[in-house]
Order: C-alpha cells, then sequence, then structure tokens
C-alpha cells in the first residue's frame, strides 16, 4: 500500500476529534443482500503505539499484519482460523517509511526507509520465514515502492536526488543490479508506486517534476529491467503528484493520480489496456487543501475494472469516496475521512477502508457479483492509513493503528482440500475418508459425512464399509464460525468383492507363566479373517507402513493361504519375527488361485514394550474354570492380560498381578524374561 505524504500526513492528528470504544455495527443497509460478515471486535495484535500498518489475507485463510513500533518494523502472523501470534521484528531501526505488497499464495515484499536515507528490502517465502534485510539504497529521499510476484520476484524502486531508480529481487534473492528508471526528474518529493501481478509481470508509476508529469515504465516477469516509458498526462498548469498503481494477471494496469491548480485539487484515473494508456479521466475536483493533497488507493479486478478510492478536500471539509470505473462509472461517497486504501481480487470484489476525523476506522465491501455493503464501524482511536487486503475467494482483512487491530471479512465457506475418499470400495471393508480445511473465521464444526446410503459419520477422518452393492454419492460439510459452509461430493462404486478382509490384527501370548522362571510363549504373529464367495488361494506379505502405504523390504510373509468359501471366514496366521520392531506395518493379500479380486491391505499395529495390570487371575491345574482355593502360595498362576503395549522379545518384562479381592491381600509380582505378552 502506498502512504500519504509526509507533509500532509502529519496534519492529520488535527482531526482526531473524539475516541471510539472498537465494536462492530452496520450503519447503512447494503443495497444488495451480502453474503460477507465482519470479525468482531476484531484481533489486536500489539498494544502499544504503531503507525503505518498494513497487511494481508492469504488464500488460504492465514494473516499477516505488519507495521512500524519503535522505528522497528514488526509483523504478525494468523494461521488459518486461528488468532495472531507475538509480534516478530523483522528489522529497521529509526524506520520512518514502510511499504508492502502481498499475493494470495503467501509471497510478500517488505520495503522501508529509515531517517538517514537508507532503503531495506525483505521478502516472505511461502512457508512464512523472511529473508534478511537487504540493503537496496544508502541514500533515497523519498518514501520506496514495492511489489512481489507469486514466485518471490520483488521490484523496489526509489529516488536518490533528481533519479527514479529500481532494484529487482529474483526469488527473494539479493537485489540485482541498480537500474536506472528515469533521470533529471527534480528534487525528490513525491514517492513513485509499484505494482506486481501474480506472473512478475508489473508497472511503475513516478512523477516527474520538471516535466510536469506522471511517466509509466513496464517490468516483464524475469527480467531484471523496466521497458517502454510512457507519460499518460503532462501539464504544466495542473501538475500532477501521487501516483498510485494496480496490475492483474491480465496484464492490465490502473494508474490513479492527483493534481492541482491555483484553486483546486483533482483526481484522475486512466487504464493502460493493449499497451497503451486510456486518457486520464477527471474524476473529482475540489478546494485546494493547501498541504494536504488527495491521497489515492487503486486496486484491479480481472475484468478489467479498476477500483479507486481517494480522500479530498482542506481540513474538515475532507471527504472520502470510492468509484469502479468503467463498470458502473458513479462515484460512491464514503463520507468524512481523512485517508483510506482499497483492494480488489480478480473475481470482481473488493474492500475499501478509511479513517474519519474523529479517528474511528470505517470499511465498506463489495462480494463478487453484488453490490457495495453498509458502513461498518472497526473501531475507534485509528491513526495514520489503514491497510487493506483482500484474497480471491473474497475474505478481506483491514489492518488500523494506534495500536494495531486487525479485523478480518468473511465472503466464503472453508476451503476444502486434501480429500481423501475412494472411488472404488468392497461391501464390508472399512474405508478411511478424511479432509482438510482452511478458513478466513475459526471452523465452528467438525467434518460431517453422508455416505449415500443413510448413514453418517462426523470428524475429519472417518471410517465407514459398506453393507451392500452400488454406487453412492459421498458428500462432507464442514461450517465456520461466520455460518458459510462448503460442501464436497465424490461418487463411490461398491462391488461384493470375492475376498473381503473382515480383519488383520497383531497377535503374540504367554500360554503359561511359573512365579519365578521362563514362561512359554507363542511366537508373534499377523492374523487376518478373510470371507470368500469360492475356495481361493492367496499371498500374503507384510511390510512397514509410511503413510498407509507399504515401503521398505518385507518383514514376514505366507506364499500360500487357502480360504474355504464359509459365511464366518478363515483365519489365517503369519509368523512375525521375533525381534520385529514396534509400529505401524501393511497386510498385504495378492490372489494365486481361484476368483479374481483387487489387492487388499489392511494395518496392523505392531506394539512396544511396556509395563501392565492383569484384569483377572486364578490358580488352577488347567487354562480354564473357576479358582479352587484362595490364593496364598501358588506354583502356577494363570490370568487374562490387558496392556497398553506389549513388552518387546526377550526383555525383562515385571507384572503385578492384583486378584480379585476374595483370593489375595496383596499383590504378587513376578518377572517374566522373554516372549511376548498378548496386548
Amino acid at each position: 500500500m502506498h502512504r500519504p505524504p509526509a507533509r500532509w500526513a502529519s496534519l492529520t492528528a488535527a482531526f482526531f476529534l473524539t475516541l471510539v470504544a472498537a465494536f462492530f455495527l452496520t450503519l447503512v443497509a447494503a443495497p444488495a443482500a451480502l453474503a460477507g460478515s465482519w470479525l468482531t471486535p476484531g484481533a489486536t495484535v500489539v498494544s502499544g503505539t504503531a503507525s503505518q500498518p498494513d497487511g494481508a489475507v492469504f488464500d488460504d485463510g492465514s494473516a499477516l499484519a505488519i507495521w512500524i513500533e519503535g522505528g522497528a518494523i514488526k509483523y504478525a502472523d494468523r494461521q488459518s482460523g486461528g488468532g495472531f501470534g507475538p509480534p516478530q521484528q523483522l528489522g529497521g531501526a529509526g524506520a520512518t517509511d514502510l511499504e508492502f505488497a502481498a499475493q494470495g499464495n503467501g509471497r510478500a515484499a517488505a520495503a522501508w526507509r529509515d531517517a538517514s536515507g537508507a532503503v531495506s528490502l525483505s521478502v516472505r517465502n511461502l512457508n512464512g520465514t523472511w529473508t534478511p534485510p537487504q540493503l537496496v539504497s544508502a541514500a533515497s529521499n523519498v518514501r520506496p515502492a514495492v511489489g512481489v510476484g507469486d514466485n518471490g520476484d520483488a521490484i523496489v524502486v526509489y529516488q536518490e536526488g533528481t533519479t527514479v531508480l529500481a532494484r529487482v529481487s529474483l526469488g527473494g534473492g539479493p537485489p540485482g543490479p541498480t537500474t536506472t528508471v528515469d533521470a533529471g526528474v527534480a528534487a525528490g518529493t513525491s514517492s513513485p508506486a509499484a505494482s506486481l501481478n501474480r506472473t512478475g509481470t508489473g508497472v511503475v508509476a513516478w512523477r516527474d517534476s520538471a516535466e510536469a508529469a506522471i511517466k509509466t515504465r513496464i517490468r516483464l516477469a524475469g527480467s531484471l529491467s523496466f521497458e517502454g516509458e510512457q507519460a499518460p498526462y503532462a501539464d504544466g498548469a495542473v501538475p500532477p503528484d501521487n501516483p498510485e498503481v494496480a496490475m492483474n494477471d491480465q496484464g492490465v494496469a490502473a494508474l490513479g493520480f492527483s493534481a492541482a491548480s491555483a484553486t483546486q485539487d483533482l483526481v484522475y484515473l486512466s487504464r493502460r489496456v493493449g499497451g497503451l494508456w486510456s486518457t486520464p479521466a477527471s474524476l473529482d475536483a475540489q478546494a485546494l487543501a493547501v498541504g494536504s493533497p488527495p491521497q489515492l488507493a487503486v486496486g484491479l479486478e480481472a475484468s478489467n475494472n479498476a477500483i479507486l478510492a481517494w480522500a479530498i478536500g482542506p481540513g474538515a471539509e475532507r471527504q472520502t469516496k470510492v468509484i469502479t470505473s468503467p463498470a458502473g462509472g458513479n462515484i460512491v461517497p464514503l463520507g468524512a475521512g481523512i485517508s483510506v486504501d482499497v483492494a480488489a481480487n480478480g473475481s470482481g470484489a473488493w474492500v475499501v477502508a478509511w479513517i474519519d476525523h474523529a479517528g474511528t476506522a470505517l470499511a465498506r465491501a463489495r462480494d463478487t457479483g453484488q453490490g457495495i455493503g453498509g458502513v461498518t464501524i472497526l473501531g475507534g482511536s485509528a491513526s495514520g492509513t489503514p491497510g487493506a487486503s483482500i484474497n480471491g475467494a473474497g475474505d478481506a482483512q483491514v489492518v488500523r493503528a494506534g495500536s494495531v487491530i486487525a479485523t478480518g471479512y468473511d465472503n466464503t465457506g472453508p476451503t476444502l482440500s486434501s480429500l481423501d475418499a475412494p472411488t472404488k470400495a468392497n461391501v464390508g471393508e472399512a474405508e478411511i475418508f478424511a479432509v482438510s480445511a482452511a478458513d478466513n473465521f475459526p471452523l465452528s464444526s467438525k467434518a460431517v459425512w453422508t455416505f449415500g446410503e443413510g448413514s453418517s459419520r462426523t470428524g475429519n477422518r472417518v471410517k465407514f464399509s459398506y453393507k451392500r452393492a452400488g454406487r453412492f454419492t459421498v458428500s462432507v460439510t464442514i461450517a465456520d464460525a461466520a455460518g458459510f459452509s462448503t460442501t464436497l461430493r465424490r461418487s463411490v462404486t461398491v462391488t461384493k468383492a470375492p475376498l473381503a478382509i473382515r480383519r488383520a490384527k497383531w497377535s503374540g501370548r504367554y500360554r503359561e507363566s511359573k512365579l519365578i522362571g521362563r514362561g512359554k510363549s507363542k511366537k508373534p504373529y499377523a492374523r487376518i479373517v478373510g470371507v470368500v464367495r469360492k475356495k481361493t488361494t492367496i499371498r500374503i506379505r507384510i511390510r512397514r507402513s509410511v503413510g498407509g502405504k507399504p515401503k521398505g523390504k518385507v518383514v514376514a510373509r505366507r506364499a500360500k493361504v487357502v480360504l474355504k468359501k464359509g459365511p464366518i471366514g478363515t483365519k489365517a496366521d503369519i509368523r512375525l519375527p521375533r525381534k520385529m520392531e514396534p509400529g505401524r506395518y501393511v497386510v498385504e493379500t495378492s490372489r494365486r488361485s481361484g476368483p479374481a479380486f483387487a489387492p487388499i491391505r489392511r494395518i496392523i499395529n505392531v506394539r512396544g514394550p511396556a509395563e501392565g495390570v492383569a484384569d483377572k487371575a486364578f490358580v488352577s491345574n488347567r487354562r480354564t474354570g473357576k479358582p479352587k482355593k484362595v490364593l496364598t502360595k501358588p506354583k502356577v498362576i494363570y490370568g487374562n492380560f490387558r496392556f497398553s503395549l506389549a513388552p518387546r522379545s526377550k526383555k525383562p518384562l515385571t507384572i503385578t498381578w492384583y486378584l480379585d479381592g476374595r483370593q489375595v491381600v496383596a499383590p504378587v509380582k513376578q518377572k517374566i524374561i522373554g516372549g511376548w505378552i498378548r496386548a
């Protein structure tokens, strides 16, 4: 966002007449019903004195706020649906001017100038980290401009003396060589402007005071230089000032700027389509405000409509306005205000925010295909210029200062991604259905699944098995706290397979254990229970499970397992190595002979060593039966054991057996060496 010149920004404090507590209220009904909803009352990012706030809301619903505090550049991140984390310092000492740009995929760039004129640049990576600040210029005499693309390419435009210069950082790397954009523009009094679209193609604009002109150049994606100087406006009688630019992904650009005659301030707008700028259209003319020229902000939709917002007028008469051009073309008065910002996305949604004379932050939003919404009060005690941003879904954010407060606008339901649902399944076999979601607002509930045959489940990851064959539609729905929901659907074909593996499990247990001594054990094994419609011979092998998929060497196998026809099914055991490491394994089955069927996989969990407690134990000469006498000095004891984890093979294990109160008055401890205990 391009900030207002210091010569009028310093005057805005005189307009702060009252302090208004932060709260949420819709003042004016929207001309058309809005889908969006504002967060209430917004999230305080940091307490204390801050200035020049800005930020971004990204396509995954996460967000960022950035500002100057005590001469340092600080920022805070917000995860999708959550709150802002603690402030982090990006850099800067004695910073006086901050410029910020971002893209929906999470890329961002910040450029700032300190009191000595040094300009620095830092680029935000896709993982949320920032590159170390890089020195761009040691002697800039105006506020810099910055732009960034999806791939991390960033441009910084600044002025040294009478020369407008630029440097390009490719992919977030060190700034490239200095490029002269224009020379002989007179001493710096007006900041340049810059904008890059997602591809990295962009436009820069500046004021040439010597020629009383607004000039532009284009930067092509991947280039270190700028080409095609054009002057959309030149008029010595009405000299221009304060250029603002935006470029969309189609390469169309918008340019807004102000001009001043002897008696009036004027606002102009031009668009660049097909490589040529249109004749600037005069949108507004008000009484000259000496020392407080118009302040502008510009956005551009994918349909090439420009959105220009501006504040114009002297003193208490200063007003804020917005226009969409050429669509509609009618100026919409926003109300009394001293500063304004606007942001637009590619689908026709945009948000405008402004600060009124009492220091209250306000906003209006336009959803795709609808009219502009009513005025919403975001909160009081605001200063400077707010920072507005919007993502591709129409979710928006406004960041304001004194204390840095970010307020979000939710326009859509959650974004559902990573949908894991089968397109084919077998009757009686449990399948995994999973989904992940992101949203600007917190999610209000877990995913709700329906499976097309009357059943439902709740959770972001669920298991479900169909009881009959057919073609079904699976749907999953998640809602957010604003009341918006998103539903995804997928078709699944369910067949009655020749082979159905009802279950697969790992086991290994003691058959007998003496009070002191070595217990006899059965080797650990994996067991599957299969049901077939016709006698089938299968192969079984077991490998490590990584992400639910087999990986690595086979740890156990059976080359021939015969499953006989029957409603109950046939058990098949596969012995496991004694020193098998605990963890998740995949049991894979494939056909050897009999009816054809698709390979089937099941997960087993081999558990690690642990201590446990027997829930029942009794004295008997056999494995079953009731206790014959009160337990005093038993020689042999039998029990059923339940453990959260099973012991590793050949490792000592101490078990405390708690018997029924009628049989024993104190626990008996036993050391077992070797073998496995049933989990």
